[in-house]
Protein backbone atom coordinates (compact mmCIF):
# COMPACT_ATOMS: atom_id res chain seq x y z
CA UNK A 1 0.00 0.00 0.00
CA UNK A 2 2.25 2.75 0.65
CA UNK A 3 4.44 1.51 -2.20
CA UNK A 4 1.43 2.06 -4.39
CA UNK A 5 1.08 5.90 -2.36
CA UNK A 6 4.47 6.66 -3.42
CA UNK A 7 3.98 5.93 -7.02
CA UNK A 8 1.06 7.55 -7.41
CA UNK A 9 1.41 10.55 -5.45
CA UNK A 10 -1.86 10.09 -3.23
CA UNK A 11 -5.21 8.01 -3.77
CA UNK A 12 -8.21 7.56 -2.16
CA UNK A 13 -8.89 4.47 -0.07
CA UNK A 14 -11.68 3.21 -2.67
CA UNK A 15 -8.16 3.49 -5.30
CA UNK A 16 -5.80 1.84 -2.75
CA UNK A 17 -8.40 -0.98 -2.35
CA UNK A 18 -8.45 -1.27 -6.30
CA UNK A 19 -4.65 -1.23 -6.89
CA UNK A 20 -3.68 -3.27 -3.83
CA UNK A 21 -6.70 -5.85 -4.44
CA UNK A 22 -7.51 -5.46 -0.55
CA UNK A 23 -10.66 -5.54 1.15
CA UNK A 24 -12.36 -1.67 2.32
CA UNK A 25 -11.85 -3.19 5.70
CA UNK A 26 -8.50 -4.22 5.46
CA UNK A 27 -7.02 -1.08 3.98
CA UNK A 28 -9.27 1.04 6.80
CA UNK A 29 -7.02 -0.90 9.25
CA UNK A 30 -3.98 -0.68 7.31
CA UNK A 31 -4.28 3.49 6.50
CA UNK A 32 -5.10 3.79 10.37
CA UNK A 33 -1.73 2.11 10.96
CA UNK A 34 0.29 4.15 8.35
CA UNK A 35 -1.21 7.17 9.95
CA UNK A 36 -0.20 6.90 13.48
CA UNK A 37 2.95 5.97 12.44
CA UNK A 38 3.23 9.05 10.86
CA UNK A 39 4.05 7.49 7.05
CA UNK A 40 0.98 9.08 6.04
CA UNK A 41 -1.05 11.99 5.86
CA UNK A 42 -4.50 13.59 4.98
CA UNK A 43 -4.82 15.56 1.31
CA UNK A 44 -8.10 16.86 1.66
CA UNK A 45 -10.93 15.89 -0.14
CA UNK A 46 -12.82 15.98 -3.64
CA UNK A 47 -16.20 15.80 -4.45
CA UNK A 48 -18.04 12.79 -5.35
CA UNK A 49 -21.40 11.90 -7.72
CA UNK A 50 -23.87 12.87 -4.69
CA UNK A 51 -22.61 11.25 -1.65
CA UNK A 52 -19.56 12.38 0.50
CA UNK A 53 -16.52 14.07 -0.48
CA UNK A 54 -14.07 11.50 -1.24
CA UNK A 55 -10.80 11.77 0.98
CA UNK A 56 -7.61 11.83 0.18
CA UNK A 57 -4.16 10.19 1.16
CA UNK A 58 -0.41 10.68 0.68
CA UNK A 59 2.79 9.69 2.11
CA UNK A 60 4.01 12.33 4.66
CA UNK A 61 7.21 13.36 2.60
CA UNK A 62 9.17 14.33 5.26
CA UNK A 63 8.97 11.58 6.97
CA UNK A 64 12.42 10.00 5.82
CA UNK A 65 14.98 11.27 3.67
CA UNK A 66 17.56 9.34 1.41
CA UNK A 67 21.09 9.99 0.30
CA UNK A 68 21.82 8.62 -3.12
CA UNK A 69 25.68 9.02 -4.22
CA UNK A 70 26.59 7.63 -7.78
CA UNK A 71 30.66 7.56 -8.83
CA UNK A 72 30.35 8.59 -12.65
CA UNK A 73 32.99 8.72 -15.17
CA UNK A 74 33.63 12.45 -14.13
CA UNK A 75 33.23 13.11 -10.80
CA UNK A 76 30.92 12.55 -7.77
CA UNK A 77 26.85 13.56 -7.81
CA UNK A 78 25.33 13.08 -4.36
CA UNK A 79 21.53 13.86 -3.96
CA UNK A 80 19.15 14.21 -0.63
CA UNK A 81 15.27 12.44 -1.46
CA UNK A 82 12.79 12.50 0.75
CA UNK A 83 9.80 9.86 1.17
CA UNK A 84 7.67 11.37 -1.93
CA UNK A 85 10.73 11.07 -4.30
CA UNK A 86 10.92 14.92 -4.39
CA UNK A 87 15.14 16.06 -5.15
CA UNK A 88 15.35 18.11 -2.14
CA UNK A 89 19.44 19.35 -3.11
CA UNK A 90 21.91 17.93 -5.13
CA UNK A 91 26.24 18.42 -4.64
CA UNK A 92 28.36 18.03 -7.88
CA UNK A 93 32.34 17.10 -7.62
CA UNK A 94 33.85 17.01 -10.88
CA UNK A 95 36.99 14.72 -11.05
CA UNK A 96 39.76 14.92 -14.05
CA UNK A 97 38.93 11.65 -15.80
CA UNK A 98 43.22 11.66 -16.45
CA UNK A 99 43.35 12.01 -12.46
CA UNK A 100 40.51 9.63 -11.05
CA UNK A 101 42.81 7.59 -8.68
CA UNK A 102 40.99 6.28 -5.91
CA UNK A 103 42.19 8.62 -3.54
CA UNK A 104 40.95 11.75 -5.48
CA UNK A 105 37.13 9.54 -5.77
CA UNK A 106 37.41 9.29 -2.17
CA UNK A 107 37.86 13.03 -1.30
CA UNK A 108 35.05 13.98 -3.90
CA UNK A 109 32.39 12.01 -2.47
CA UNK A 110 33.27 12.90 1.52
CA UNK A 111 32.99 16.71 0.10
CA UNK A 112 29.80 15.64 -1.65
CA UNK A 113 28.25 14.15 1.33
CA UNK A 114 29.79 16.60 3.92
CA UNK A 115 28.19 19.43 1.45
CA UNK A 116 24.31 18.41 1.23
CA UNK A 117 24.41 16.96 5.24
CA UNK A 118 25.24 20.82 6.19
CA UNK A 119 23.00 22.31 4.02
CA UNK A 120 20.21 20.19 5.37
CA UNK A 121 20.36 19.79 9.48
CA UNK A 122 16.90 19.47 9.79
CA UNK A 123 16.42 16.15 8.00
CA UNK A 124 19.52 14.31 10.01
CA UNK A 125 16.89 12.52 12.38
CA UNK A 126 14.99 11.35 9.39
CA UNK A 127 17.93 9.96 7.57
CA UNK A 128 17.24 6.51 6.25
CA UNK A 129 20.34 5.35 4.90
CA UNK A 130 22.38 6.27 1.46
CA UNK A 131 22.22 4.54 -1.70
CA UNK A 132 25.74 4.59 -3.42
CA UNK A 133 25.91 3.94 -7.06
CA UNK A 134 29.58 2.27 -9.05
CA UNK A 135 30.93 1.17 -11.53
CA UNK A 136 30.70 -2.88 -11.48
CA UNK A 137 34.58 -3.04 -11.07
CA UNK A 138 34.57 -0.73 -7.92
CA UNK A 139 32.06 -2.89 -6.20
CA UNK A 140 34.06 -4.63 -4.66
CA UNK A 141 36.80 -2.47 -3.54
CA UNK A 142 38.08 -0.13 -1.42
CA UNK A 143 35.99 3.09 -2.04
CA UNK A 144 32.76 2.11 0.85
CA UNK A 145 35.41 2.09 4.07
CA UNK A 146 35.11 6.68 3.37
CA UNK A 147 31.36 6.21 4.67
CA UNK A 148 32.10 4.20 7.78
CA UNK A 149 33.70 8.08 8.84
CA UNK A 150 31.13 9.56 11.24
CA UNK A 151 29.58 12.60 9.59
CA UNK A 152 29.58 11.07 6.26
CA UNK A 153 27.31 8.02 6.31
CA UNK A 154 28.69 6.07 8.68
CA UNK A 155 26.17 5.75 10.94
CA UNK A 156 23.76 5.21 8.18
CA UNK A 157 22.89 1.73 6.46
CA UNK A 158 24.57 1.91 2.88
CA UNK A 159 23.70 0.03 0.23
CA UNK A 160 26.17 0.00 -2.53
CA UNK A 161 25.18 -1.28 -5.97
CA UNK A 162 26.17 -1.55 -9.51
CA UNK A 163 25.48 1.92 -11.66
CA UNK A 164 23.40 -0.08 -13.99
CA UNK A 165 20.82 -0.62 -11.03
CA UNK A 166 20.85 2.81 -9.79
CA UNK A 167 19.68 3.94 -13.47
CA UNK A 168 17.09 1.45 -13.91
CA UNK A 169 15.57 2.12 -10.15
CA UNK A 170 15.71 5.85 -11.50
CA UNK A 171 13.80 4.38 -15.00
CA UNK A 172 11.26 2.35 -13.02
CA UNK A 173 10.11 5.29 -10.87
CA UNK A 174 9.71 7.51 -13.79
CA UNK A 175 7.35 5.34 -15.70
CA UNK A 176 9.57 4.11 -18.36
CA UNK A 177 10.93 1.10 -18.01
CA UNK A 178 8.87 -0.02 -15.16
CA UNK A 179 5.49 2.25 -15.41
CA UNK A 180 2.51 0.69 -12.63
CA UNK A 181 0.66 0.36 -16.00
CA UNK A 182 3.25 -1.69 -17.40
CA UNK A 183 3.96 -3.75 -14.63
CA UNK A 184 2.69 -7.40 -16.01
CA UNK A 185 4.50 -6.65 -19.34
CA UNK A 186 7.28 -8.36 -21.00
CA UNK A 187 10.96 -7.14 -19.13
CA UNK A 188 12.60 -4.25 -20.40
CA UNK A 189 16.85 -3.94 -20.62
CA UNK A 190 18.48 -0.87 -18.92
CA UNK A 191 21.52 -0.49 -20.77
CA UNK A 192 24.08 1.75 -19.17
CA UNK A 193 26.98 3.23 -21.61
CA UNK A 194 29.76 5.21 -20.19
CA UNK A 195 33.09 4.23 -19.88
CA UNK A 196 32.04 0.92 -18.83
CA UNK A 197 29.06 -1.12 -20.35
CA UNK A 198 26.66 -2.83 -17.94
CA UNK A 199 22.60 -4.23 -17.76
CA UNK A 200 19.93 -4.38 -15.49
CA UNK A 201 16.75 -6.47 -16.07
CA UNK A 202 13.31 -4.85 -15.00
CA UNK A 203 11.26 -7.17 -14.69
CA UNK A 204 6.86 -6.12 -13.03
CA UNK A 205 8.62 -3.19 -12.03
CA UNK A 206 11.27 -3.96 -9.94
CA UNK A 207 15.09 -3.74 -10.57
CA UNK A 208 15.22 -7.66 -11.00
CA UNK A 209 18.70 -8.50 -11.51
CA UNK A 210 21.69 -7.12 -13.12
CA UNK A 211 24.19 -9.67 -14.76
CA UNK A 212 27.65 -9.92 -13.52
CA UNK A 213 29.99 -8.46 -15.77
CA UNK A 214 28.10 -8.10 -18.86
CA UNK A 215 30.48 -5.82 -20.46
CA UNK A 216 32.93 -8.29 -19.98
CA UNK A 217 30.92 -10.50 -22.06
CA UNK A 218 33.60 -12.13 -24.75
CA UNK A 219 32.19 -10.60 -28.27
CA UNK A 220 35.52 -11.29 -30.26
CA UNK A 221 37.91 -14.29 -29.52
CA UNK A 222 41.12 -13.14 -29.16
CA UNK A 223 40.20 -9.35 -29.58
CA UNK A 224 41.18 -6.00 -28.49
CA UNK A 225 42.71 -6.32 -24.80
CA UNK A 226 40.20 -5.15 -22.09
CA UNK A 227 41.27 -3.20 -18.73
CA UNK A 228 40.12 -6.27 -17.16
CA UNK A 229 43.05 -8.59 -18.30
CA UNK A 230 40.95 -10.57 -20.87
CA UNK A 231 40.78 -10.25 -24.82
CA UNK A 232 37.44 -9.22 -26.83
CA UNK A 233 35.13 -7.84 -24.18
CA UNK A 234 31.89 -5.95 -24.92
CA UNK A 235 33.44 -2.72 -23.55
CA UNK A 236 36.84 -3.13 -25.40
CA UNK A 237 34.36 -2.15 -28.59
CA UNK A 238 31.23 -0.11 -27.30
CA UNK A 239 32.53 1.23 -24.46
CA UNK A 240 33.14 5.32 -25.07
CA UNK A 241 36.99 5.01 -24.50
CA UNK A 242 37.31 2.30 -26.55
CA UNK A 243 35.29 3.87 -29.22
CA UNK A 244 37.03 6.72 -29.00
CA UNK A 245 40.15 5.07 -29.20
CA UNK A 246 39.42 2.99 -32.31
CA UNK A 247 38.93 6.10 -34.10
CA UNK A 248 42.16 7.69 -32.87
CA UNK A 249 44.16 4.55 -33.98
CA UNK A 250 42.40 5.32 -37.44
CA UNK A 251 43.15 8.74 -38.01
CA UNK A 252 40.67 10.61 -36.05
CA UNK A 253 41.94 13.50 -33.29
CA UNK A 254 39.46 13.29 -30.98
CA UNK A 255 39.26 16.20 -28.85
CA UNK A 256 39.73 16.94 -24.92
CA UNK A 257 36.33 15.46 -22.52
CA UNK A 258 34.85 12.49 -23.00
CA UNK A 259 31.57 13.88 -24.49
CA UNK A 260 32.79 16.28 -26.45
CA UNK A 261 34.97 13.20 -27.65
CA UNK A 262 32.27 10.74 -28.19
CA UNK A 263 29.79 13.76 -29.74
CA UNK A 264 33.00 14.41 -32.51
CA UNK A 265 33.27 10.62 -33.07
CA UNK A 266 29.67 10.73 -34.39
CA UNK A 267 29.89 13.74 -35.94
CA UNK A 268 32.74 12.34 -38.25
CA UNK A 269 30.98 9.34 -38.86
CA UNK A 270 28.23 11.43 -39.94
CA UNK A 271 30.47 13.53 -42.38
CA UNK A 272 31.23 10.49 -43.95
CA UNK A 273 35.01 9.99 -42.43
CA UNK A 274 35.53 6.75 -43.27
CA UNK A 275 37.77 6.05 -39.67
CA UNK A 276 35.01 6.93 -37.83
CA UNK A 277 32.24 5.50 -39.43
CA UNK A 278 34.58 1.62 -38.94
CA UNK A 279 35.15 2.66 -35.29
CA UNK A 280 31.45 3.70 -34.77
CA UNK A 281 29.79 0.62 -36.56
CA UNK A 282 31.69 -2.09 -35.48
CA UNK A 283 31.49 -0.85 -31.53
CA UNK A 284 27.44 -0.86 -32.78
CA UNK A 285 27.43 -3.67 -34.59
CA UNK A 286 28.71 -5.69 -31.14
CA UNK A 287 26.63 -3.62 -28.86
CA UNK A 288 23.56 -4.72 -31.05
CA UNK A 289 24.47 -8.44 -30.65
CA UNK A 290 24.81 -8.54 -26.88
CA UNK A 291 21.53 -7.02 -26.63
CA UNK A 292 19.48 -8.61 -29.24
CA UNK A 293 21.14 -11.39 -27.02
CA UNK A 294 19.50 -10.59 -24.20
CA UNK A 295 16.09 -9.77 -25.68
CA UNK A 296 16.30 -13.68 -26.53
CA UNK A 297 17.07 -14.65 -23.30
CA UNK A 298 14.49 -12.52 -21.06
CA UNK A 299 11.55 -12.27 -23.33
CA UNK A 300 12.20 -8.21 -22.88
CA UNK A 301 10.58 -5.68 -24.98
CA UNK A 302 12.14 -2.30 -24.40
CA UNK A 303 15.53 -1.08 -24.19
CA UNK A 304 16.51 1.82 -22.44
CA UNK A 305 19.90 3.63 -23.32
CA UNK A 306 21.32 5.29 -20.11
CA UNK A 307 24.08 7.29 -19.14
CA UNK A 308 25.67 9.86 -20.82
CA UNK A 309 27.00 8.06 -23.25
CA UNK A 310 23.81 5.90 -23.95
CA UNK A 311 21.78 9.52 -24.36
CA UNK A 312 24.32 10.33 -27.77
CA UNK A 313 23.98 6.91 -28.79
CA UNK A 314 20.00 6.91 -28.60
CA UNK A 315 19.53 10.38 -30.05
CA UNK A 316 21.88 9.79 -32.69
CA UNK A 317 21.88 6.20 -33.55
CA UNK A 318 18.57 4.98 -31.56
CA UNK A 319 17.01 3.59 -34.57
CA UNK A 320 19.78 1.77 -36.17
CA UNK A 321 20.76 0.29 -32.82
CA UNK A 322 17.22 -1.34 -32.41
CA UNK A 323 17.55 -2.53 -36.07
CA UNK A 324 20.38 -4.40 -35.42
CA UNK A 325 19.59 -5.84 -32.59
CA UNK A 326 16.05 -7.02 -33.52
CA UNK A 327 17.98 -8.70 -35.89
CA UNK A 328 20.22 -10.03 -33.76
CA UNK A 329 17.72 -11.16 -31.53
CA UNK A 330 16.81 -13.61 -34.07
CA UNK A 331 13.88 -15.16 -32.18
CA UNK A 332 10.50 -15.58 -32.83
CA UNK A 333 9.44 -14.66 -29.35
CA UNK A 334 11.77 -11.46 -29.20
CA UNK A 335 9.42 -8.39 -30.03
CA UNK A 336 11.43 -5.24 -29.83
CA UNK A 337 8.82 -2.50 -29.22
CA UNK A 338 11.27 0.44 -28.37
CA UNK A 339 14.82 1.50 -27.80
CA UNK A 340 14.71 5.04 -25.78
CA UNK A 341 16.95 6.84 -24.08
CA UNK A 342 17.17 7.63 -19.77
CA UNK A 343 15.87 11.67 -19.48
CA UNK A 344 16.29 11.66 -15.68
CA UNK A 345 19.17 14.23 -14.71
CA UNK A 346 21.63 12.52 -12.68
CA UNK A 347 19.76 9.17 -12.87
CA UNK A 348 22.65 7.16 -10.88
CA UNK A 349 22.58 9.38 -7.93
CA UNK A 350 18.82 9.63 -7.84
CA UNK A 351 18.59 5.97 -8.68
CA UNK A 352 20.61 4.76 -5.87
CA UNK A 353 18.65 6.64 -3.17
CA UNK A 354 15.66 5.24 -4.44
CA UNK A 355 17.29 1.79 -3.95
CA UNK A 356 16.96 2.54 -0.62
CA UNK A 357 13.47 3.50 -1.01
CA UNK A 358 12.51 0.01 -2.10
CA UNK A 359 14.05 -1.57 1.00
CA UNK A 360 11.79 0.70 2.78
CA UNK A 361 9.01 -0.26 1.53
CA UNK A 362 9.87 -3.67 0.84
CA UNK A 363 9.81 -3.46 5.18
CA UNK A 364 6.34 -1.67 4.97
CA UNK A 365 7.79 1.64 6.05
CA UNK A 366 9.98 0.11 8.58
CA UNK A 367 13.36 1.98 8.65
CA UNK A 368 16.64 0.24 9.14
CA UNK A 369 18.72 0.90 12.51
CA UNK A 370 21.43 3.14 12.83
CA UNK A 371 24.86 1.77 13.38
CA UNK A 372 25.84 3.17 16.90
Amino acid sequence: MLRALVAAGELSRAEIADVCELSAAAVATIVADLLRAGLVEGRGSVPSDGGRPIGRLGVRAGAGHLLGAEVADDGVVVELVDLARRRLDVERMPVDPAQASAVAVTAALRRALRAVRSRHPATEPSLVGLGLALPRDLLDGPLVDVLEEPGHAGELPVHAVARAAALAAAQVWHDAAGAPAASSAAPALVVSLGRDVDLAVVTLGRVAAVPGRWGHTTVVPNGRRCACGGRGCLVAYAGADALVEAWRTRGGEPPEGDRRALEALVAAADAGEAGAATALELGLDLLAIAIGTALTLTGADRVVLAGWAGEIVARTRGAVLATRAREAAASPDAHLVGLTACRVPDAGAYGAALLVLDRVLDAGGAVPARRP
